[in-house]
């Protein structure tokens, strides 16, 4: 069975989850210049004893980001693309950001539902003001897309709930294991969680139109 096949194991602890990654290489008999790499990846959660698993070749993961300084300076750009490919049809779905902060407002792309996802904390308040429970309430929005499997979903952010493993992190994570297109937008203080999250293998696209339009043609076939 493993003949021709050799198998590299990592392992890693992400929020409350075991993540196991092997990375799987197979040479083809028939032809030694191509050769097969493909990636399992078993997250083990220690709340729920949910086990999932995905196969996935390592150039083909339908998942990137655009990196910001965290001022929301890329959300306009986000909703000029995603106007333009609904205008030519493509079904997008999943959720953008309308206000920044004060309110924090974002707002699901179908039905344009706003969703405020911010707490009042005064004016002098230096804390971070993300609800976290009117975010998970926000959820729905990308369970729904999960289910009709859009072209696109677009997750506003991955951000300081994603980053600590909450947040949209289930979600998707769901996505990316049915293979539906995601972009989202990550502060460069994240990137580190970021990179540890997706091990390396999304895409990070430049904020610009004609970036955003190659990279969704790229993995839209």
């Amino acid at each position: 069975m493993f003949n021709n096949t050799s198998v590299l194991l990592l392992s890693f602890r992400y929020s409350k989850n075991l993540v196991i990654i092997l990375f799987i290489h197979q040479l083809n008999n028939r032809d030694q210049d191509n050769n097969d790499v493909n990636i399992m990846i078993i997250a083990i959660n220690f709340v729920n004893t949910k086990v999932r698993y995905r196969f996935m070749k390592a150039d083909n993961i339908n998942l990137a980001t655009i990196i910001h300084t965290g001022e929301g300076e890329y959300d306009g750009l986000l909703r000029d693309f995603v106007e333009e490919l609904k205008a030519d049809g493509v079904n997008v779905q999943g959720l953008l950001t309308k206000h920044y902060k004060n309110p924090m407002i974002i707002y699901d792309i179908s039905s344009n539902q706003e969703i405020v996802i911010s707490q009042a904390l005064g004016k002098n308040s230096t804390s971070c003001c993300l609800d976290l429970g009117k975010l998970a309430g926000a959820a729905f929005v990308l369970r729904k897309a999960l289910e009709e499997k859009p072209d696109l979903v677009i997750i506003n952010r991955f951000g300081t709930a994603e980053a600590e493993g909450g947040g949209f992190i289930e979600e998707l994570q769901a996505l990316i294991g049915e293979d539906i297109p995601v972009l989202t937008l990550t502060a460069d203080k994240y990137l580190g969680a970021w990179q540890t999250f997706t091990g390396g293998l999304a895409e990070e696209v430049a904020p610009n139109k004609e970036a955003l339009h190659a990279w969704f043609n790229k993995v839209r076939g």
